[in-house]
């Protein structure tokens, strides 16, 4: 994902302006076993109908009851429809909406590692990249460690590049060691995809083992890369 503050533009006032229809007769409906959000912990985006039914179901049970997992939910889904194509205006509105979920799910549960990864990116989908810094330095001091969202951290610091204060540069070679432990191959596949692995696997420092095992796995990932575009070319 590439991927607001919420003040202006409610989460379901901007489902019924773009999608149009009433929330108001969206059933109560919150179950951890609901097909669109289990595709969004799994890493996979649901087609259209089911990111619909996901907003509406969230949308109603956020209002009736206070439930942080509802607002994530929600703030997912609104990520996503953000990224679908459509008129910029109508992105930045889901993107704002996005934030605005993510942080209402941050006051209710506060260390949720899951929101605090996932709300930079709101900001970036708007094009606000001190906004995005923000959230992710408030983030890193709520959640210092959180190895399985490592990854959504460093592409978070990889797309803020050239914009990092003191505190974000620290950052960064901790992060990038943080996902290479946690998922050395994707990882890599993520430096390659972005084309900042000659800059940054310098900054695997303190762990030689560790910077070796992870330059390998880039030369993997560059090898693959280099065979699928041979094959599609």
């Amino acid at each position: 994902m590439s991927r607001a503050i919420g003040v202006v533009l409610a989460a379901a006032g901007a489902l019924q302006i773009v999608l149009g229809g009433s929330l108001a007769r969206a059933p109560f409906v919150e179950l951890p076993g609901d097909a669109a959000a289990g595709l969004l912990y799994d890493g996979v985006a649901p087609g259209r109908d089911g990111l619909e039914r996901l907003a509406e179901t969230r949308s109603a049970s956020v209002v009736l009851a206070a439930r942080p997992r509802a607002h994530r939910d929600l703030a997912m889904a609104y990520l996503l429809e953000a990224e679908r194509p459509r008129d910029e205006g109508e992105a930045r509105r889901f993107a704002a909406a996005a934030e605005a979920e993510f942080l209402a799910a941050a006051r209710l549960a506060p260390a949720d590692p899951t929101v605090w990864a996932m709300v930079p990116f709101a900001a970036l989908r708007q094009e606000r990249f001190e906004r995005a810094a923000e959230l992710l330095r408030t983030g890193l001091r709520v959640v210092p460690y959180a190895p399985d969202y490592a990854l959504n951290r460093l592409a978070v610091l990889v797309a803020l590049e050239g914009g990092l204060d003191p505190e974000l540069e620290a950052a960064l070679d901790r992060v990038l060691a943080d996902a290479a432990r946690h998922d050395l191959e994707a990882t890599a596949r993520y430096l390659v995809e972005r084309g900042v692995a000659e800059a940054l696997l310098p900054r695997v420092t303190g762990d030689p083992e560790l910077a070796y095992e992870l330059a390998r796995a880039v030369e993997r990932a560059a090898e693959a890369r280099e065979a699928d575009d041979e094959a599609g070319g």
